[in-house]
């Protein structure tokens, strides 16, 4: 029964790790369309188009595969504490096997995380710098032309109410139909605004309760972005000091199989038989 397990487990110690992770793909959706959308509504639509990628998909099966394997691995060890004698080498075998397939799973799952978020913190990059481009231009002629219209016809309105009401209280001292309902029309386009200023899809984005432009909602999800990939950076080396003690678990059974479980050298006799011997003679 040895030596099966010797080589099983000195090929697990060789290989741990080595399997190769094959990642899917998130192809989000291009600065050109996310710069046309309302700044609040960018990260939604960014984290749309990732949830229904092969990425996402695949991530949501290694999050699944996880838990499924961290309770096939508590109950091994459970049992591990339960076994003596080749029934236990067996068993920590088999949980050591679970828990290098576990980081496996885990590395694949990082690898994915780690290139969702700096594919998130490029976008962002991008949606910034064309933001930011957009607005050092100048507008077109025809929109200046339109501003300017507009501007014009909201002063001669304002004069003509004004107007209006002034005549209307010289000569009659109240107001004539035309005059109510010019002043209700009135009523409804300041309504009008109101309501266009407090559409949801008008809203400026708000970070800690405080309303923000676009460029600096765009930097907020950038600094999120890169604290997240610090983090990840982190459980990058958690992920290898856990390999190397699985792989340092798999040495010491490997050591346990072919010494015993206490190792102790034999201690060498320093009796001499020259000396034993002289005895013979002297």
């Amino acid at each position: 029964m040895k030596a099966p397990h010797l080589l099983k487990i000195s090929a697990l110690s060789l290989a741990m790790f080595g399997s190769q992770v094959f990642a899917t793909d998130w192809q989000p959706a291009s600065t050109d369309q996310l710069v046309q959308l309302p700044a609040n509504i960018i990260e939604h639509r960014i984290e749309q188009d990732f949830q229904t990628s092969p990425m996402a998909t695949r991530m949501s099966q290694l999050e699944q595969q996880l838990r499924d394997k961290a309770v096939v691995i508590g109950d091994l060890a459970a049992q591990v504490e339960q076994l003596e004698g080749e029934a236990k080498q067996a068993a920590e075998f088999e949980l050591i096997n679970e828990k290098s397939t576990y980081l496996d799973l885990m590395e694949e799952n990082h690898t994915l995380r780690m290139q969702s978020t700096i594919k998130r913190r490029d976008l962002y990059n991008k949606v910034l710098n064309s933001v930011r481009s957009q607005s050092n231009q100048l507008p077109p002629a025809d929109v200046v032309e339109l501003q300017r219209v507009r501007q014009d016809a909201e002063a001669r309105m304002e004069q003509t109410i004004a107007r209006m009401t002034q005549t209307n209280n010289n000569l009659f001292g109240n107001r004539s139909a035309q005059d109510e309902q010019f002043a209700n029309n009135v009523s409804l386009i300041e309504q009008g605004e109101q309501a266009i200023r407090n559409h949801p899809a008008n809203q400026s984005p708000i970070i800690n309760g405080e309303s923000v432009t676009t460029e600096d909602y765009l930097r907020s999800l950038l600094i999120d972005s890169g604290k997240e990939l610090a983090i990840l950076d982190q459980e990058a080396l958690l992920l290898s000091q856990m390999a190397t003690l699985v792989a340092l678990d798999a040495d010491n059974l490997k050591y346990t199989i072919s010494y015993g479980d206490n190792p102790q050298p034999n201690a060498r006799s320093t009796d001499s038989t020259v000396t034993r011997s002289a005895s013979l003679f002297f």
